[in-house]
């Protein structure tokens, strides 16, 4: 019991540290003003675009793409499809592009 108590004291120290420091445990920049947030991606987005869970735009994924994972730090996909084994099933909704479900293994 005691040394259990002493664990998750530390962890949670160690998180109140990452968290004053500035650091993101999230992974992903989260935006500094409201144009961060707003900004959408420079590049053309086959698959449409996403905001991830630190407010920014991104690309959304497409057919058999990585995508999920923690706090969905590989990406989401296009509308249509759902993520599945960290990638991307289904159709994409505006140009049918798809990927079949059978086609990735057990997870």
């Amino acid at each position: 019991m005691y040394v259990t108590a002493v664990i998750v004291i530390a962890l949670s120290a160690t998180m109140f540290m990452i968290r004053a420091e500035g650091a993101s445990f999230l992974l992903c920049e989260p935006c500094n003003t409201i144009k961060d947030c707003q900004r959408k991606p420079e590049d053309e987005c086959k698959f449409g675009q996403s905001q991830n869970t630190c407010g920014r735009w991104e690309c959304a994924k497409g057919p058999l793409e990585s995508c999920g994972g923690y706090l969905n730090r590989l990406g989401q996909c296009g509308e249509g499809m759902t993520c599945r084994c960290n990638r991307c099933m289904g159709c994409y909704a505006e140009s049918l592009q798809c990927a079949l479900s059978n086609l990735v293994l057990n997870c």
